[in-house]
């Protein structure tokens, strides 16, 4: 479960009295609970500001029905700070942040990352160390179109260059699409 109720700048995405009820009723069904710090101190009603508040904000998630939680800081000042709470064992997972102009779409190429990590029978903490090294690269080596695209939108082109042996922009395949109706 890994929800995003709010834009990147923080704008609500549906009604704010909605967030809660679908929080308590998939978070106790779902393996993982991904969330980011604006999520849950909105879901907590206190703000999480830095990593020990994280790790405590983390512990009050897995009493709200999270079986494994992760905490993504990312947005925190200075360092990018990841907070797992699996089995009652908490684990923060702390990197350097990579200076780059387009974070927009991380969070959600972070979830995809450790899905498919999980998938492939590796463990939550062996998964988060791998997917912040990837995106961490991604960021490095972002392959901007147009207007650019999020540095998060690596996996997805990445994906239907292994799956079709060419390489593809969505640009491309939207006027493939087009021509073909």
């Amino acid at each position: 479960f890994a929800p995003r109720f709010f834009t990147f700048e923080g704008r609500p995405l549906l009604d704010e009295e909605h967030i809660r009820p679908i929080c308590a009723a998939l978070m106790p069904v779902c393996s993982v609970t991904i969330l980011t710090r604006r999520t849950v101190e909105f879901l907590l009603r206190r703000p999480v500001a830095d990593v020990t508040a994280m790790r405590e904000a983390a512990k009050a998630m897995e009493e709200l029905g999270a079986k494994t939680i992760l905490l993504t800081g990312g947005d925190l000042e200075g360092r990018a700070v990841d907070v797992l709470l699996e089995d009652s064992h908490l684990n923060a997972f702390d990197v350097a942040k990579q200076p780059t102009d387009n974070r927009l779409g991380m969070g959600d190429a972070m979830g995809a990352f450790i899905l498919c990590s999980i998938l492939k029978g590796t463990a939550m903490p062996q998964a988060v160390p791998a997917a912040k090294m990837y995106l961490r690269k991604t960021m490095i080596h972002n392959f901007p179109i147009g207007k650019g695209l999020p540095a998060g939108r690596e996996i997805g082109r990445r994906v239907r260059w292994q799956s079709f042996g060419t390489y593809e922009t969505d640009h491309s395949l939207r006027k493939q699409k087009t021509a073909r109706s």
